[in-house]
């Protein structure tokens, strides 16, 4: 993630989201596999899904989709 847009989400009021669930929903938003955003952020496919099920939970979203919509409309990414 750019570190300008993670300190701006970071310091915004209202966010839920860790900095790094708010990096797995942007590659998710861009269309990235899970595969292909664990490749890019040097994790394993699992802990992507982790940090997608808490973004999820959170947002209280059916889908990794839908949570990565979510918070674009907020203007969390």
């Amino acid at each position: 993630m750019d570190p300008q847009v993670a300190a701006l989400v970071l310091t915004r009021p209202g966010c839920p989201l860790t900095a790094r669930e708010l990096d797995v929903l942007l590659h998710t938003r861009r269309g990235n596999a899970v595969t292909a955003i664990a490749q890019s952020i040097s994790l394993s496919p699992g802990t992507v899904r982790n940090y997608l099920s808490s973004a999820m939970h959170k947002l209280n979203a059916r889908t990794r989709f839908e949570a990565a919509e979510l918070a674009w409309e907020e203007g969390w990414l």
